[in-house]
């Protein structure tokens, strides 16, 4: 293979691998080598770089596109209406973090989504909601600490099944805070709600593909 087709099969490696999948040093590591070594002598270094680098990259970080840690049974995936046992009162929670979990998997297309007689099947709860304080500040003219901002934390916990042989693949907890402003009011944790449900979908669809 000549330097030129290898560096379109790399280009076609890096355009397909969601970046947060991409190691960020390995990926530095081969561009600074290849603007470093771009020519003359230099140009087989950068190759050599190029070369060791990119097999590392797809062999560790393209797992969303090939699905190398999913079974290679599970063809299909069913997502159900997730349970909601925190006593929040947001009747609308359960909803959005079941179409944020659908979305991700669809955008990824590690599996075929169906609704009935799925190869696998996510069963996701919504365990808890709480708020901690997450910054206080001092207040010039009593120098008495108050509260400015809060982290909203969403317990999500999620079991993976194996539907064909009728197995538990993985139950894992998933909870990551967000944080608003309290100055924000509701509007302010509710949009704090809404980015930790989108990481938790994305945080599911990296267990499940990638086995962590």
């Amino acid at each position: 293979m000549n330097f030129l087709s290898f560096y379109r099969h790399l280009k076609v490696i890096i355009v397909r691998v969601p970046l947060q999948l991409i190691r960020g040093q390995v990926f530095v590591l081969c561009l600074a080598g290849f603007l470093r070594f771009g020519n003359g002598m230099g140009l087989q270094i950068s190759r050599r770089i190029i070369l060791s680098v990119s097999l590392s990259v797809a062999l560790t970080s393209c797992y969303s596109f090939t699905g190398g840690s999913i079974p290679s049974h599970l063809k299909t995936l069913s997502i159900p209406l997730a349970d909601d046992t925190s006593g929040f009162g947001n009747a609308q929670l359960r909803e959005n973090l079941t179409q944020q979990l659908v979305q991700s998997f669809r955008r990824e297309n590690a599996f075929s989504l169906v609704q009935e007689r799925s190869d696998a099947v996510l069963e996701v709860s919504i365990t808890n909601v709480s708020e901690v304080t997450a910054t206080v500040q001092q207040t010039s003219a009593q120098q008495a600490e108050a509260e400015r901002d809060k982290q909203v934390i969403v317990s999500v916990k999620v079991v993976y099944q194996d539907i064909v042989k009728q197995k538990q693949i993985w139950e894992k907890q998933f909870a990551p805070p967000q944080t608003y402003a309290i100055a924000s009011g509701l509007q302010g944790r509710d949009a704090a709600i809404e980015r930790a449900l989108k990481q938790i979908a994305n945080d599911v669809l990296l267990a499940v593909v990638s086995g962590w």
